[in-house]
């Protein structure tokens, strides 16, 4: 049986996660930053959390005691040995600096999901802090769970994936981590390297083509689901276009899934089906409570496109594969937006990556950057 583990993260993912491993039994400690202290407070004064889940997920439900719900990281640490951080990828730096003085050498760090370049960057803020530990780092391509948070106290959760996917950084770790962490996931797989993980996390590229299809709809506050109403064929033909320039990067050896197939690893055993990404988006009941957003401020945009779709667009351009589709739609929904993500971007400049040729950044990933010979 796994040590007690610690879950990083308040909000919707974050919350699934305490409350589900807690009723399979696992011991947990739940933290949340102190800034954001709110997030739990009810759960504190609970001491635990509800629990709704969806039938077709297979998980159980109901209120649940949580061993640990804390704001202090340490208390968060001490006895764990797994720590699965589910933040957004905006906040993994801050995540990395209030845990470096506090991690030892044996602990397991799982980003779920770490988006692109996640491991990469968390384990160059560690060493910017002075941490030095020889501990494990790791990501997943997505989140497990399809939740939502009800209310302060309670949890939703309408899909639970069949697989996930995993890499470590480095890669040789892979298989060490899978071992831990398939106790409380067994539907992890083996991933090639966190490249391949960054690359197949599917929200970044369906989500910000719907968006682009529904500006109006999102700027005058239309209430209607985000895939149901929100995705159409010709949506779907601009995802197909992304996609399409994903898989490009299999000619430099980047070991791609389509993205079809990653769906129906996740939800075809909750109904999920369709011919096409479009068909599958816009008929599976797992993606019906999404609704479309209310504003540009959101992580749709926010998220996705400087930890997704940008990075995956300087990649094609640094292995010399065309992006051209990828760039109209990032440069589109920065015009729309107002903002220029390109700034904000953690693409392979801000990982300083940017000067390696595909072999080498297929090492690093693989060995660590022992070996980063370009």
């Amino acid at each position: 049986m796994v040590k007690p583990v610690t879950v990083i993260g308040g909000g919707n993912g974050g919350s699934a996660a305490a409350a589900d491993l807690s009723l399979r039994g696992f011991k947990v400690a739940w933290y949340e930053v102190p800034e954001f202290e709110s997030n739990i407070a009810e759960a504190v004064r609970r001491k635990g959390i509800d629990v709704e889940v969806a039938p077709a997920c297979g998980l159980p439900s109901g209120f649940v005691e949580i061993n640990t719900i804390t704001t202090d990281i340490e208390q968060a640490l001490v006895n764990s040995e797994l720590v699965i951080v589910i933040v957004p990828a905006f906040a993994q730096d801050r995540i990395a600096q209030l845990c470096a003085q506090h991690l030892r050498d044996e602990h397991i760090i799982v980003l779920m999901p770490g988006n692109f370049g996640g491991a990469i960057r968390f384990q160059q803020v560690l060493r910017e802090c002075g941490c030095n530990k020889k501990l494990t780092l790791a990501e997943t391509e997505t989140l497990i769970y399809g939740c939502r948070k009800k209310t302060p106290d309670s949890i939703s959760i309408n899909g639970y994936k069949g697989e996930l996917g995993l890499a470590a950084f480095p890669a040789s770790d892979t298989d060490c981590v899978l071992a831990t962490f398939r106790q409380l996931y067994p539907a992890a797989r083996r991933l090639p390297n966190v490249l391949v993980a960054g690359l197949s996390n599917a929200n970044f590229l369906l989500h910000l083509p719907v968006v682009l299809g529904n500006l109006s709809n999102i700027e005058n506050g239309v209430d209607v689901p985000f895939y149901g109403h929100g995705m159409t064929p010709a949506i779907g033909r601009i995802v197909d276009a992304i996609e399409a320039e994903r898989m490009t990067l299999q000619t430099v050896g980047i070991q791609l899934r389509p993205l079809l197939d990653i769906l129906k690893g996740y939800y075809g055993h909750q109904g999920g089906a369709g011919n096409t990404i479009w068909e599958f988006c816009r008929n599976g009941s797992v993606y019906a409570r999404n609704k479309m957003p209310t504003t540009l401020n959101h992580r749709y945009l926010l998220e996705d496109m400087p930890y997704g779709l940008i990075p995956m667009l300087k990649l094609l351009e640094q292995v010399g594969v065309p992006g051209t589709y990828t760039r109209s739609v990032v440069d589109i929904l920065c015009m729309a937006s107002g903002v220029n993500l390109y700034d904000t971007a953690r693409d392979l400049k801000r990982l300083r990556l940017d000067h390696l040729s595909a072999t080498s950044l297929l090492e690093f990933v693989t060995v660590g950057g022992r070996s980063t010979n370009t």
